[in-house]
């Protein structure tokens, strides 16, 4: 076999994306990049907000360098390339988050590397000449190393334009306050809340607000800034703080002591819209704590099996403190409840009558009246449950309800091996 073209490689990698790539593929490639990023540059997926933008602008990245590869002329098409909207704005908010420019061109670099990886992988899988495995990757190094360099001079431009315009706005002075407030080097509380327009003398309820699954081109922080102004009705401006902490998340605090217990129950801040909240605290370390508790309150809501709109620090604090350390969360559920760890209904209906037993406080009449069923069945439910778990299970109600509560947040799939 002779030398293999260029247009012959790209003609034989476009005809195998058009024809074999389906959407699960792209997803599988999104998490690989972004893990693969994650390990270079680890702030990108430690930082939720940053997590979301970083995933959100892959998958633009990947569909439009995906596009780029199956056009007929693919040469003109790499000189109109433009990085899509959402690949902008990752960019603003390294900006806005204050990180060097220089992260933007790692991740960029580090995800490169990674798309170059997953290529070279897959062309080996595959049953081709040596040679022409040769110029398949040699045409993707070429084709990405183009596409990396015309996306990054285009987004440093966008990065610079957000940072000068912070350091010239309210935005910035408003901004690095709250950061300073948050990582314990701003201190005073009557020269931070001069800057901030907000007192921090009052109780705070700190907020954490986002959207779920964004589509493209929604309003993002400026939506989700106007919501919670609308949740805090009858409040002037300076009751409520509240910045951008990504493309598609806002962080507030709120200077009232029942606004979430008054709030948050009958309250529709929009489809898509989650908040997570602390605790009321008072004073600058209260803005602190309360803050800490909102994030942790939104980890376990982004972890956990449901969807709900509003998740309390107070409904899932003991689950949020065993949670940092996976190994011993999963290893607690384990011992507690091991034989209940089954999908089917058979131990979901154990699993009810437990749950049901502990809030009744061990009362068998009660438990029936809560299941509806008879009492006679809830006894034998629960010498069942006494058996399989070889304990007094009144006794060691405290220790079973804490567990119950972990399956209750991630849902039973995530504790099946």
């Amino acid at each position: 076999m002779g030398a293999v073209s260029t247009a012959e490689a790209l003609k034989w990698m476009r005809g195998y994306i058009l024809d074999n790539f389906e959407a699960r593929d792209y997803e599988d490639f999104v998490e690989r990049l972004n893990r693969s990023v994650g390990e270079e540059v680890p702030l990108l997926v430690t930082d939720r907000e940053l997590q979301r933008d970083l995933t959100t602008s892959t998958r633009s990245q990947l569909l439009t360098f995906m596009s780029l590869t199956t056009e007929l002329d693919s040469t003109a098409a790499q000189q109109d390339i433009r990085p899509p909207e959402e690949a902008h704005a990752l960019a603003r908010t390294i900006a806005r988050r204050g990180l060097e420019l220089r992260v933007l061109s790692q991740l960029y670099h580090a995800g490169h590397r990674a798309m170059l990886s997953y290529v070279t992988e897959f062309i080996e899988q595959r049953e081709l000449a040596p040679e022409f495995k040769v110029a398949l990757v040699t045409m993707m190094w070429e084709q990405t190393a183009e596409w990396i360099n015309r996306t990054l001079e285009d987004l440093t431009l966008t990065y610079t334009a957000e940072r000068e315009s912070l350091l010239q706005g309210a935005f910035s002075l408003r901004a690095d306050t709250v950061r300073e407030i948050l990582d314990g080097s701003q201190t005073d509380e009557s020269r931070a809340s001069g800057l901030l327009g907000y007192s921090l003398q009052r109780r705070h309820t700190a907020a954490v607000l986002w959207l779920e699954n964004p589509e493209p081109g929604r309003g993002g922080a400026g939506e989700l800034d106007r919501a919670i102004h609308q949740l805090v009705p009858g409040h002037s401006a300076a009751d409520v703080l509240s910045m951008s902490s990504g493309t598609h998340g806002v962080w507030a605090w709120i200077a009232a002591d029942d606004w979430a217990q008054r709030t948050l129950d009958t309250a529709h801040p929009g489809a898509g819209v989650r908040i997570a909240v602390g605790e009321p605290a008072k004073g600058i370390e209260g803005f602190r704590q309360s803050h800490r508790e909102a994030i942790a309150a939104q980890r376990i809501a982004e972890s956990g099996q449901g969807s709900q709109v509003f998740t309390r620090y107070r409904d899932v604090e003991l689950v949020s403190m065993l949670a940092t350390d996976p190994g011993a969360l999963r290893a607690f559920v384990t011992r507690q409840l091991g034989p209940l760890l089954t999908v089917g209904s058979p131990h979901e209906q154990m699993r009810t009558t437990l749950q049901a037993f502990l809030a009744c406080q061990g009362n068998q009449e009660a438990t029936a009246r809560r299941l509806k069923v008879h009492k006679n069945t809830v006894r034998y439910r629960l010498q069942r449950l006494q058996d399989l778990l070889d304990r007094d299970l009144y006794a060691d109600r405290v220790t079973l309800d804490l567990a119950m509560q972990c399956v209750d947040t991630f849902g039973i799939d995530h504790w099946v091996a």
